[in-house]
């Protein structure tokens, strides 16, 4: 007869964890006449084994496979032919059940930048067939049976982490660190001056940003990929720089587009300031490097301060003058009041020296002139003599309210208010004495010159 096959022995585990290998095995007898025989095991539905030999009468055949465990019961199909000549015989089929033998463990997944350390939020994990993403502080958690499983961590910025990891215990925590491929790279611009300028337009590649009032702006750029960053500005040279990114903060300098001040006064020698800082000079001077644009330009002078807004062109220089108020010829003004002149001096101090020497100075422009020199009475009274404006010479007396001294000539300094003396008066006089009104008295006068004009007559007629 036919050779015929028959399972003298097989085998397989009745249950396995997931992810374990699992193994089949197998025993054949052909119990007939020598012939083919066929033995096939299918897992799950798919062949694991397809065995075919020549087996004599009573000769036995093994064989064996593996397959891996997945995360569910697997059913074991067992086939046994022979070869009758014209086909295949089916002899016997068996089956078995494999069992998914299930241990639950906890799983911890920290996920951290591996140049900082820090803490990475919102990567994404996945744990075999299980996909998680971390909280705020890097952490991911599973809760899955025991087995090996592909650990898959993948974060904005950051190169992909793979590795395979095996889950025997309640408890499992797996730290991956990612290692970045992009940062967050800081660029300041500044002028020649080192001061921040804001509003500048940055170009990094095909990225465009705006600086802020600090002279700062941030891209995020691949870590360590050569960049070159274009800064530019109206009013400023643009200016590029080409560095290497996440190696630490960047630096371009602009530089502002300039032109001049020329800054003169009438008289000259007054401080010049531009936009409220001083510029060290005095005019007449020119100022250099200006940046371009609207100024304002100041000069101050004995106290005097005058200001013009002007506008600064690139290599050009613009004309400031300015015309301060030049003092009278002399500080002092003589009144049409007939009363006792006053002397306002300079200071707090009182002298009470009657032999103290008071000079009296015509303040010009620039320079002192002595006009006279008085002392001090025991009733701080003096008096001089000056030219008035038409030149008639008068004495003026006058009493000392305030004095003090000129810290550097140690001469006093009198800045007077002057009455002139007043003239002599006949008919003021007249009237005074008899103790008459003025009218009176002119009436008198013409009286007494008519009776002298008779009396004179009246002798010539003799």
């Amino acid at each position: 007869m036919a050779g015929r096959a028959t399972f003298d022995f097989y085998s397989v585990d009745s249950v396995a964890y997931k992810g374990e290998d699992v193994k089949v095995a197998y025993t054949v007898e052909n119990i007939g006449d020598p012939s083919s025989i066929w033995v096939e095991i299918i897992v799950d539905g798919s062949q694991l084994i397809r065995d075919v030999k020549y087996l004599n009468k009573y000769e036995i055949t093994q064989g064996s496979d593996y397959f891996t465990m997945p995360d569910h019961d697997v059913i074991v199909d067992f086939y046994c032919y022979h070869w009758d000549g014209s086909k295949w015989v089916l002899d016997e089929h068996k089956t078995k059940i494999v069992i998914l033998q299930v241990n639950m463990s906890n799983v911890t997944v920290i996920v951290a930048d591996s140049s900082t350390g820090g803490a990475i939020s919102d990567a994404r994990v996945e744990l075999g067939y299980e996909t998680r993403y971390t909280n705020s502080n890097g952490i991911a958690t599973f809760y899955v049976g025991y087995g090996t499983y592909s650990l898959l961590v993948s974060a904005d910025g950051y190169a992909i982490y793979e590795e395979g990891v095996n889950v025997d215990s309640d408890e499992e925590t797996f730290t991956v660190y990612l290692d970045p491929t992009s940062c967050d790279q800081v660029i300041y611009v500044k002028d020649t001056y080192g001061v921040p300028v804001g509003g500048v337009r940055v170009d990094v590649d095909s990225y465009t940003k705006y600086t802020l009032s600090d002279g700062r702006v941030v891209f995020r750029l691949k870590r360590a990929r050569r960049y070159t960053v274009t800064a530019s500005k109206s009013g400023y040279d643009s200016a590029s720089k080409s560095f290497t990114a996440c190696r630490g903060d960047i630096t371009i300098t602009i530089t502002p587009k300039t032109g001049n001040i020329r800054v003169t006064s009438e008289p000259e020698g007054a401080d010049i300031y531009i936009d409220g800082s001083s510029t060290g000079y005095t005019t007449n001077a020119t100022i250099n490097d200006v940046p371009i644009g609207e100024h304002t330009v100041s000069v101050k002078l004995n106290n005097q301060i005058k200001s013009k807004d002007v506008t600064v062109e690139e290599n050009e220089t613009v004309e400031c003058h300015f015309t301060f108020e030049i003092p009278g010829e002399d500080q002092f003004y003589i009144t049409k009041e007939y009363t006792d002149s006053k002397v306002i001096i300079s200071g707090v101090d009182t002298f009470d020296d009657p032999e103290t020497e008071i000079k009296l100075y015509k303040k010009s422009w620039g320079s002192d002139e002595h006009i006279a020199t008085a002392y001090l009475d025991s009733n701080h009274n003096f008096s001089f003599t000056i030219d008035r404006p038409d030149k008639k010479s008068i004495t003026v007396y006058a009493k000392v309210e305030k004095i003090g001294f000129d810290r550097e000539s140690n001469e006093l300094e009198i800045k007077p208010v002057l009455s002139e003396e007043p003239e002599f008066d006949l008919i003021k006089l007249i009237s005074e004495f008899l103790g008459i009104g003025e009218s009176w008295t002119k009436a008198l006068i013409v009286l007494i010159i008519v009776l002298l004009l008779l009396n004179t007559i009246k002798g010539l007629w003799r």
